[in-house]
């Protein structure tokens, strides 16, 4: 008998639902729609994935140490106002605080840190120390208030968006400290402002909905799930294909094991259904059969004892015997 499935429709789903998994394997860990995960690289620790981006944040850091704590060691020596002097021995003794916390976060990681400040680091130093008097003053001030400003937000967006436990903590602790150098500084009163560099301009707003709606000016997108306009059908799957094509290695390796896994799994299934056709019986399935029935036993009569006449009366030779005596 014949399965009612046929095995081309079998493996037609197998293959159907092996692409589904694997789009699923490639869309998993997504928060809306299909906004994959892009730190693709990230070394895996025990506090979590390390990107680039959080051994940048660590170099950068111990950079700052490196030419900032001999820069206000000389400050609190060289300074010629008694508050610079002061603010300069904080940034010196807070860096080398603040160097000992990233190089134990960097052990911890397993990330090398370098031993000497970059060559723009340097040549700060180089300039500053060719100063004297107020001079001195105003420009140590001020070429280390635009580098903390440099530095912080790194700190900031590292900390925002980093996937990594320890990464986080140093972040908020580094955040703090130089937030701090920056209130030292500018209590100087030194700080050219105007010299510092414009924040980034701000992201145009959208347009409100109720405005568009009104007749106001522009229109307002409907956004579905994945991002894209609701009258847009190639929105899902443009986000597919982008990850597909965004894809790291480990998310290739689980949708091969995947598909590999849905086709397995359909071949298995098709050998167990024709080893069950094979081994099942041609013809008609017999019916249930029971033994005839036995016919019930006769019931054996005592023979008679001796004299006595049997029941019915006596054998016919017996009262043939009698009549002749008789007659």
């Amino acid at each position: 008998m014949r399965s009612p499935v046929s095995r081309a429709a079998l493996w037609v789903g197998a293959a159907v639902l092996a692409v589904i998994v694997t789009f699923a394997v490639f869309g998993s860990g997504s928060s809306a729609g299909f906004t994959f995960d892009q730190q693709a690289g990230a070394t895996r620790t025990e506090f979590g994935p390390l990107s680039a981006s959080d051994v940048d944040l660590l170099v950068k850091v111990r950079q700052a140490g490196l030419w900032e704590t001999p820069t206000g060691q000389q400050m609190q020596q060289r300074g010629a106002n008694s508050v610079v002097r002061d603010v300069g021995g904080r940034l010196a003794a807070e860096h080398i605080e603040l160097d000992a916390i990233v190089r134990q976060t960097a052990d911890q990681l397993g990330t090398t840190l370098p031993s000497q400040p970059s060559a723009q680091q340097q040549g700060w130093m180089e300039e500053i120390s060719a100063r004297t008097g107020t001079d001195y003053d105003r420009t140590a001030v001020n070429l280390l208030r635009q580098a903390h400003g440099k530095v912080l937000p790194v700190i900031s967006q590292v900390r925002s968006g980093t996937r990594n436990e320890l990464v986080r903590e140093f972040a908020t602790t580094a955040g703090q400290f130089v937030t701090r150098h920056h209130e030292y500084l500018e209590s100087t009163g030194l700080v050219d402002f105007e010299a510092l560099p414009e924040p980034p301009a701000p992201a145009a707003a959208p347009v409100p909905a109720a405005s568009a709606a009104a007749g106001t000016g522009g229109t307002a997108p409907v956004l579905t799930a994945a991002g894209s306009g609701a009258g847009d059908g190639t929105g899902a799957v443009g986000g597919v294909l982008a990850a597909v094509r965004d894809a790291s290695l480990s998310s290739w390796l689980a949708a091969a094991l995947a598909f590999i896994a849905v086709l397995g799994g359909g071949a298995l299934l098709d050998m167990l259904l024709r080893d069950r056709s094979r081994t099942r019986p041609a013809g008609p399935a017999p019916t249930n059969s029971y033994p005839p029935p036995q016919p019930f036993p006769t019931p054996q009569r005592p023979p008679a004892p001796p004299g006595s006449t049997p029941a019915g009366g006596p054998p016919a030779g017996t009262v043939r015997a009698v009549r002749r005596r008789s007659g």
